[in-house]
């Protein structure tokens, strides 16, 4: 920051600038802001000039406060932005703007310091802004942006209803004829990601890059963000693709306990069977009698494994039909011998 106090002449040459932006609710308001912070020299300084200046008309004075909290904003200098919002509050919170500057504060203390009540805060600003401001598509924007934050902070099954909202939000925006802006893309990305959409989201994210403007004064840090959100779509992806494994993986683990459990019941049935027919082929008064009940069982066994086999594996017909067959044959024999 460049401590040369600035000069009458570029106080007055802003000044003058400002003077000629539009009313607020115009779209038109923050464009020329924008287009004032790229022309000055020393802004921060001259802006700070005119902010204090109390003999400037109020519009002009407001205009350097909003143009001069770009700046900050777009240097990501929560702190001092959100110290500039509280002294000047007293003066300008009735302006239909200042809830955008209260949204932005409370969203510095909720990305910052991990807290969702400032994150809806934030949005319940940015809802407030956008009812007084409905023909800013930017300020509009700050509701999904504000929701997306608290979404990818808490979890979607916990508000699918703001999910909602936000998607209707973002997609309002882009469907205006100057919505089609890289960092509204970037948010319907976020969205997307949120939805498990992860296709829709990494096109949108690439789109997002294509679109931004070369001559965009803060193009570096954009870019950075915009590749930051491509590799996490690509994080988030990856988690959920092994999150679906396991699962799958736990499924089968436990298919694979209760057919052992019912392979452990099947083996103490086949047991008593087993016993039982012995029994009274031992007591029987003829050997045939005993040899019958012997190949019935052995037939009964095999079938009832076969069976088992087939309801609990993935065998083939193939491997199944031989065994089957066996056990029909004893079967049929042991009724055979008993006529």
């Amino acid at each position: 920051m460049n401590t040369t106090a600035p000069t009458t002449s570029q106080i007055a040459t802003a000044a003058s600038l400002l003077a000629r932006l539009p009313e607020q609710h115009d779209p038109g308001f923050a464009t020329g802001a924008r287009q004032i912070l790229a022309a000055l020299l020393d802004a921060e300084e001259v802006l700070r000039a005119v902010l204090d200046d109390v003999s400037q008309p109020r519009e002009v004075r407001f205009g350097a406060l909003y143009t001069l909290l770009v700046r900050l904003n777009r240097e990501e200098r929560s702190r001092d932005y959100a110290d500039l919002v509280r002294a000047h509050e007293p003066e300008f919170g009735g302006e239909p703007y200042f809830n955008t500057f209260r949204a932005l504060v409370a969203r510095g203390r909720g990305v910052g310091g991990l807290r969702p009540e400032s994150l809806r805060a934030a949005a319940d600003y940015a809802r407030r802004a956008a009812a007084h401001l409905p023909g800013v598509i930017g300020v509009q924007h700050q509701i999904a942006t504000f929701l997306t934050d608290y979404l990818e902070l808490v979890g979607t099954d916990s508000s699918p209803v703001l999910l909602d909202e936000a998607e209707r939000a973002i997609d309002a925006v882009l469907a205006q004829p100057d919505g089609y802006r890289s960092h509204y893309l970037e948010t319907r990305a976020r969205l997307y990601v949120l939805r498990g959409n992860y296709g829709a989201a990494r096109a949108a994210i690439a789109d997002a890059i294509e679109v931004e403007p070369a001559d965009t004064p803060d193009l570096a840090r954009r870019i950075a963000r915009y590749q930051a959100t491509r590799v996490r779509i690509d994080l988030l992806e990856e988690r959920d693709r092994l999150a679906a494994r396991q699962e799958e993986f736990r499924g089968e683990l436990d298919r694979f306990r209760t057919q052992q459990l019912e392979l452990l019941g099947l083996l103490a049935a086949v047991v008593a069977f087993v016993a039982s027919a012995a029994s009274i082929a031992a007591q029987s008064a003829k050997a045939a009698d005993g040899a019958r009940l012997m190949t019935a069982m052995a037939g009964a066994v095999i079938l009832v494994f076969t069976s088992f086999a087939y309801t609990n594996t993935r065998a083939p017909w193939t491997r199944l039909a031989p065994p089957a067959l066996l056990g029909a044959a004893l079967l049929l024999i042991a009724t055979l011998l008993g006529r």
